[in-house]
């Protein structure tokens, strides 16, 4: 129908570096006007978003551990420590985060290659999805939605050739408020990828990229399990997943 035909399939916000041809240093970019008021709406809220992000990373390079903090760290992995120690007394339906994961492992081919000899990000976005999806699916039970993209860390360059390794983890899952369960709202599954290049032959492992996706469930053939972290790194990846619930029950 021309309603379907004429409706938004995708909106994404890309932020590039700029550099100088010779790879000496920044390149000088020079700032936009926004003219329209749809332009100027979009101008500042992409704006404020970037200043968020800003402000995140410099508050990790300043502690190291990012803004989170510890006691809230330590409150999710107590509930962990119920699950684990006193399973017949644990009071709930949860599940430990990393009984979750997926892992796949594959090489990197000369076609993948962008003009830089790297391995082009898309690829290795499209890998990610694909593994991210698996694990929305297996969890859910039903074919998920991908919702959103939320980040995507290119830590370092991934080589033509390299052995990549891909390992996924729900990180959190929420189910609809009460209020709107009549409405036929969807629940949603959090899910961080990991990209990392394997070096077998040197016992090594380096961390290349990592995403974080959001996947509705649509008519789940039962409700989501809550997941809770064992680790306090898990605890961390669950502290920055943002809820698309307000007070989710699930968190």
């Amino acid at each position: 129908t021309t309603e379907k035909a004429s409706s938004k399939a995708l909106s994404a916000v890309f932020t590039y570096v700029a550099r100088k041809r010779d790879g000496s240093g920044a390149e000088t970019v020079f700032p936009i006007v926004p003219q329209t008021d749809a332009e100027k709406e979009r101008w500042t809220r992409i704006n404020e978003k970037q200043a968020e992000l800003k402000k995140k990373r410099q508050q990790t390079k300043k502690s190291g551990k990012g803004a989170i903090d510890p006691t809230r760290v330590d409150a999710l992995l107590q509930a962990s420590r119920a699950l684990r120690d006193f399973p017949g007394q644990f009071q709930g339906d949860a599940i430990e985060m990393s009984r979750t994961s997926l892992k796949a492992a594959q090489m990197c081919h000369p076609q993948e290659r962008n003009t830089a000899g790297h391995v082009f990000g898309g690829v290795l976005i499209r890998r990610a999805m694909e593994i991210a999806f698996a694990t929305a699916f297996t969890y859910g039970g039903t074919e998920p939605r991908l919702v959103a993209l939320e980040r995507v860390d290119f830590l370092k360059p991934v080589h033509v050739g390299a052995l990549l390794a891909f390992s996924s983890i729900v990180t959190l899952t929420e189910t609809p408020p009460e209020t709107t369960q009549s409405v036929s709202q969807p629940g949603y599954v959090h899910v961080y990828v990991s990209a990392r290049t394997w070096k077998p032959q040197n016992l090594e492992s380096t961390l290349n990229n990592d995403f974080r996706f959001v996947f509705a469930i649509d008519k789940a053939p039962r409700p989501l399990k809550p997941v809770v972290p064992s680790l306090r790194s898990e605890a961390e990846l669950q502290l920055f997943a943002r809820p698309r619930y307000p007070d989710s029950s699930s968190s």
